[in-house]
């Protein structure tokens, strides 16, 4: 995954400095399978000059209808940071995807009932900030999560309520920080 940045202003600003050109997202992907059952991703980010771990995990797929994934990935809570950055409307995701975690530390039993019609997904992570990446380290604030998503039009004839979904998520922990700041990708 690439995707640069270039943040240039048409009027004259006595201060340039924030005038820039980055790399956003610098995503190098690796994933395969084991024995045809035990899954696995790594996706390190060398983005603005850092490097970190985005997703490395493991994931055992005893049925069409039961994952279970341990590791740094995704949690199932905040539906806009679900979706891949490559599959984005936009360039950025909803100001509202800091409002949740984006990846942590955790394992997760998920899967799709009822011919893709029914997903689940429930998980205990170590419980980071919103709107960050966790690190590797369990930080003790402890979060469970549950996610159902429901496509009740799935098996219809006509195409025009197949896109209806319905979902509804929920989280509970405790939390030891304080909230953290929200900024724009402008860092306004």
């Amino acid at each position: 995954y690439l995707q640069a940045d270039g943040r240039l202003f048409v009027t004259g600003l006595n201060d340039r400095r924030h005038e820039v050109f980055l790399f956003r997202r610098v995503r190098i992907l690796a994933e395969g399978t084991l024995a045809n059952r035990v899954k696995f991703r790594l996706m390190p980010d060398f983005d603005e000059g850092k490097a970190s771990i985005q997703d490395a995990y493991a994931e055992w797929e005893p049925s069409p209808s039961a994952k279970l994934r341990i590791g740094k990935f995704k949690i199932p809570l905040g539906l806009a940071a679900l979706r891949s950055s490559r599959d984005l409307t936009f360039a950025d995701p909803s100001l509202a995807s800091d409002l949740v975690q984006m990846r942590d530390l955790g394992v997760e039993l998920q899967g799709s009932l009822l011919n893709a019609a029914l997903n689940y997904g429930a998980g205990y992570f170590s419980g980071g900030e919103d709107g960050r990446n966790a690190n590797f380290e369990w930080r003790g604030t402890n979060e469970g999560v549950v996610r159902v998503f429901v496509k009740p039009f799935a098996g219809a004839k006509r195409d025009t309520l197949q896109p209806l979904h319905i979902g509804i998520a929920a989280s509970a922990g405790h939390a030891r920080n304080a909230p953290p700041s929200f900024k724009t990708m402008g860092q306004e």
